[in-house]
């Protein structure tokens, strides 16, 4: 009777989350993120700020294909002998990946899957009252494998 109670249960919580991971269903999500470092005796400070929203397409159920797009800046305080000032890094860019959901209750669930990105930009220095300079151009090609959980917040 156990065994059937359990079964009976399972049933019920895979039709109650196949709801939100149904093949057809929209999400909309991203990240935000910053970050500051200090290096200890020294004026050397660190800091970064990214955002990136998301839009994704349940291909078939439990399974998002999806894509995003994304800024990211990063600024470096830098000092020699000559030379105060900080390097800062813009870049803009996005990628795309797919995501497989493992439901652990009717709203949340366990996700992993490949993601691909691209971002380009250019790094510029900037002297303490000076004018900044360009040097260089970035570009950075990631392959990743994203895991995280997510929150389904309607039906």
């Amino acid at each position: 009777m156990k065994k059937m109670l359990i079964a009976a249960g399972l049933v019920l919580f895979g039709f109650a989350a196949s709801a939100q991971v149904s093949k057809g269903t929209v999400t909309v999500g991203g990240n935000v993120g910053f970050g500051t470092s200090e290096t200890k005796d020294t004026d050397d400070r660190k800091t970064n700020f990214s955002i990136q929203p998301q839009v994704g397409y349940f291909l078939s159920d439990k399974l998002e294909g999806y894509v995003k797009l994304g800024y990211t800046n990063e600024a470096d305080g830098y000092s020699n002998n000559t030379t105060t000032g900080k390097n800062k890094t813009d870049q803009f860019g996005g990628g795309v990946g797919l995501r497989k959901y493992f439901m652990v209750s009717d709203n949340v669930a366990i996700f992993a899957g490949p993601e691909l990105g691209y971002y380009a930009g250019s790094t510029k220095f900037e002297p303490k009252g000076g004018s900044s300079q360009k040097i260089h151009d970035t570009n950075t090609f990631s392959a990743n494998i994203n895991a995280g959980v997510g929150v389904f917040f309607t039906k």
